[in-house]
């Protein structure tokens, strides 16, 4: 028997084999990563209350993959806010806590 052969052939079927299990399970991989359930929805959503942030709208449950997302805090001051964020401040309301300020209108919450 001629080894050369032989090996050559193997090679090409373990690469189509190789090829068509890359392909068959691949996509599900991603959807079952990407697949948000109600659960983890959830979770989240109380982590975000817990520090104070409030998610008013619909999560979807399936997305693409994204790059992460970064955030930086930045402290200013209520009166620097009222200026830059609110037009008029007669509708404006202010609550003072130990370690933040919430300033809010019909529209804006910061």
């Amino acid at each position: 028997m001629n080894w050369s052969k032989a090996k050559t052939i193997l090679i090409i079927v373990f690469l189509i084999a190789d090829i068509f299990l890359f392909y068959e399970l691949y996509p599900s991989a991603i959807q079952s990563r990407n697949a948000i359930d109600d659960e983890k929805v959830q979770e989240v959503m109380e982590y975000l209350g817990n520090k104070g942030v409030f998610v008013n709208c619909t999560i979807p449950k399936a997305s693409r993959p994204k790059k992460p997302l970064s955030v930086k805090y930045k402290s200013f001051d209520s009166q620097f806010a009222l200026e830059k964020f609110f037009q008029n401040p007669q509708d404006i309301s202010i609550h003072q806590y130990e370690d933040k300020t919430i300033i809010e209108d019909e529209e804006i919450y910061l």
